[in-house]
């Protein structure tokens, strides 16, 4: 090999060696983080009309790891009826899920009292980086 060509093998070298350097140097500097997840990281419709079960349709609108949402059922007085806490799981961002609840969870005095329903989400991991 000569002398011109060692020299521009050696100056591509050095090339590729600086741009994986700043390549992977602007990658370091994320970092993965967590934090809880929140009711503002989905959407859930609490529309439904009661039949013999309840099915609310939510959508994510971030990945969220191990889904807990507590839904609250109101009188029409505020009075609180009842709490139910329902384990979702992993869900993805953007795909529907249903979270089912049976009326057979329900006191048969308290179905008639039903007015409303609040549902926060009480358990769950949104990972990113940042």
């Amino acid at each position: 090999m000569t002398k011109t060509k060692k020299f521009k093998l050696i100056i591509c070298i050095i090339v590729l060696l600086g741009f994986t350097i700043i390549f992977f140097t602007g990658c370091i500097g994320e970092k993965i983080v967590s934090r809880k997840a929140t009711i503002n990281d989905i959407n859930i419709d609490t529309s439904e009309e009661i039949s013999l079960i309840v099915n609310y349709k939510m959508i994510p609108y971030v990945d969220i790891d191990n889904l807990e949402i507590t839904f609250k059922f109101y009188s029409k007085n505020n009075e609180l009826l009842s709490t139910k806490v329902k384990e979702v799981g992993n869900v993805i961002e953007g795909n529907q899920y249903t979270v089912s609840i049976s009326l057979a969870e329900f006191s048969f005095l308290d179905i008639f009292k039903i007015n409303y329903v609040r549902c926060s989400v009480t358990g769950g991991t949104v990972t990113y980086l940042q």
